[in-house]
């Protein structure tokens, strides 16, 4: 089990399905009524708010790919 499935099996599961829609409209390309925003220094690199957490992801020539489920806190975009 990889670090992100076990963040959502800890999660409640209002906050889950809530994170768990927002991974569906963002690989499906819907990204309209989404807070999507370009992380600061990198070329594709992105992120999306969902309440307290945030998903990072690249999209690149149409790819989708997750990086990573953070709880937003202070370090939460070092390292990307």
């Amino acid at each position: 089990m990889n670090k992100t499935q076990k963040l959502l099996r800890k999660l409640h599961p209002n906050d889950r399905h809530a994170i768990v829609d927002r991974m569906r409209r963002l690989m499906s390309g819907i990204w309209d009524g989404l807070d999507v925003s370009k992380l600061a220094g990198s070329n594709n690199i992105f992120r999306c708010r969902v309440g307290n957490f945030r998903i990072i992801f690249s999209f690149a020539n149409g790819v989708f790919e997750l990086r990573e489920i953070r709880r937003r806190n202070e370090s939460t975009y070092r390292n990307f």
